[in-house]
Parts: C-alpha cells; structure tokens; sequence
C-alpha cells in the first residue's frame, strides 16, 4: 500500500491541477496472506506478529481450518484489523495529496469486491455468498453532506454513479442505479441485490432484501430470515414457501439474464509473473 500510494501521489503532483482527472487506486493489502507493518498492529496487539508467523498462519486457515485455536484465530482477526488500520493511513495520504494539489470538486469512493470469512460459516477467506463474503462498504463523498443510508444497495450502482458526477453517458446494457438520487433523498429503486459467483456452467447465485436472504448452488437451496437471524445460522426454506416463490423467480431471471449475455473470451494468457502473484491470492491454480 505504501508503495501504491507513493506511485499515486506521484502521478497527482505532475497533472495539471486544474485539468479534470480520474484516479483508481486498488490495494491488495486487506487481502491474505496478512503482513501489515508493525506499527500498525501496535492498535491491536501487544507484540507485532513476525511475517513468518503470519504466513504460516494463512497456509493453516486455508489448508486447515479446524486446526487453528482460539488464539491463533484472533492472531488472523487482529492482522486483518491491522491491515485496515494500514490502508486507512495510506488513503489518507493520497487525499491529503489531492487536496493540496487539485483544484475543483473532489468525489471519493470507497469500496471493496468482497468481505473476509472468519470461521462463522466454519471457513476463512472468501468465496461464501453468506454476507460476511458479499456485504462491503460503500462510501461515496461529494464534499456536500454527511448521511448514512440503510437502503439496499450494490457495486453495479458505483459505476453509473462516477459516470452521473463526471458528466458522461452512461451505456445502455449498464445494470446499476446512481446513487446521487439516494444521497439526494430522491426516489431509490433498488429494493433487494442478487449476484452470482463462479463460472455460467456452475455458478452460485444469492438474493438479499431486508428482510431474506437466499442462496442457490446447483439444486442446493439455502433462505434465512434476517429479520431474526441476521448472522444466516438456521436455514428456514421449507418453513417458508410464500416468501421462497418470488425470490426464486428473481434468482431464475437473473440466472437467464447471466446465461443471454454470457460471450466466451477464450483463453487468458499470462505471464509467469502474473501467474504467480495471483497463486498467492489464490485465484490461480495449475
């Protein structure tokens, strides 16, 4: 993250101030294996934990779950907290940097592709659609006002939303809703998200509201009621056949929606670079 923000900082000091401009930053940091820098588990711990430990510690968590104690589970808890303590610096190093050097309006977004699994599904990582995996901030600044929001929202709202407040159009096979109706308390028209996970052959889907949540792998079928059991621990779906109906109605739309505009990309070739940096995040096997 230090470095990233460095490069991005850079970049900022050498564009013409008043010119108007769009910056993406992604950290990778919040993301095992955790390796925060020491100063920054001090918030959390009493002693820093050493990058070997650390590493040592996510190979259990994905290979052996169950292995792990008590304390070696909250030794993973704490890095992960350090790892945000971390990043939470450095964003604020590249706006502190954007504001000195800028001129004009400023829009922020943050936000995250996926949330962390620790143990309360039996798993770590990600991958899960239970909303400890699919439930992520959003912050949008405007440098207008400060609300929070409980409306149902999603990441395909993000992007028309920069597209709305930088002026360009937005495509018509774009699925999302822009934000600036809710923050400006307008009519919002979301009133549940549903996604999916994995491959069109064999994808995963969920569908959540206020009120339910539902999840499909294959024929395998989960519903909870979040009015009750917001941490999706007791499975109601044969209690409740009213509710299932329309949400597996939903789920089967999108399903046919994923299926209709689905292309073949063919085959990604990478380098072995890439391919070994994206092993140690996990999302590239041989």
């Amino acid at each position: 993250a230090e470095a990233l923000t460095t490069r991005a900082c850079r970049w900022v000091r050498q564009s013409d101030p008043d010119a108007d401009h769009f910056c993406w930053v992604h950290y990778m940091d919040v993301h095992h294996p955790y390796l925060p820098p020491a100063e920054h588990q001090e918030p959390f711990r009493e002693s820093p934990v050493s990058d070997r430990r650390a590493t040592t510690l996510r190979r259990r968590m994905l290979e052996e779950p169950a292995s792990l104690d008590e304390d070696e589970h909250q030794t993973l808890i704490d890095l992960y907290d350090a790892e945000i303590h971390f990043v939470d610096a450095e964003v604020s190093r590249i706006l502190e940097t954007v504001r000195e050097h800028w001129n004009g309006e400023l829009r922020t977004f943050v936000t995250a592709d996926h949330g962390e699994e620790f143990r309360e599904h039996g798993n770590y990582s990600h991958g899960t659609l239970h909303d400890e995996g699919i439930h992520v901030p959003l912050l949008v600044d405007d440098d207008a006002r400060g609300d929070r929001h409980e409306e149902l929202v999603g990441l395909l709202d993000l992007a028309p939303t920069i597209a709305g407040y930088a002026g360009v159009p937005v495509p018509d096979n774009w699925y999302g809703h822009d934000l600036r109706h809710l923050i400006q308390d307008a009519d919002w028209p979301r009133d549940s998200v549903i996604g999916d996970w994995g491959d069109v052959q064999d994808a995963e889907y969920f569908y959540r509201d206020h009120d339910w949540k539902y999840i499909r792998d294959g024929e395998a079928e989960e519903l909870y009621d979040l009015r009750v059991d917001p941490r999706e621990t007791d499975d109601v779906l044969e209690e409740n056949p009213s509710a299932l109906a329309p949400i597996r109605e939903r789920v089967d739309e999108h399903e046919r929606v994923v299926e209709q505009t689905y292309r073949d990309l063919g085959d990604v070739h990478m380098d072995e670079e890439t391919k070994d940096r994206l092993a140690l995040l996990g999302y590239y096997e041989e």
